[in-house]
């Protein structure tokens, strides 16, 4: 993966819910980023699920607010977390 999120992965998904939130959120976590599965092109889930974590900055309720954005145009939860400079 890149400085940008291209060519994230699972495991990097993974990786960035552990630096971000402790192990009891986890399970909620995971919920919310399946959330948005079916409204993000699937060639750009993981990429879209590590920016609304690394925006998410370890708060279920801000990772909550970039789920529901995501739903609506993942491309906003990309500016937001790797253009916004």
């Amino acid at each position: 993966m890149d400085s940008e999120g291209i060519g994230a992965t699972a495991q990097d998904v993974q990786r960035q819910m552990a630096l971000t939130f402790g192990h009891g959120d986890h399970a909620v976590v995971l919920e919310l980023l399946r959330r948005m599965e079916a409204d993000v092109p699937a060639h750009s889930v993981h990429r879209v699920q590590v920016a609304a974590l690394l925006v998410g900055r370890g708060d279920l309720e801000d990772l909550r607010s970039q789920v529901d954005l995501a739903r609506t145009d993942y491309r906003d939860v990309l500016v937001s977390a790797f253009y916004r400079d």
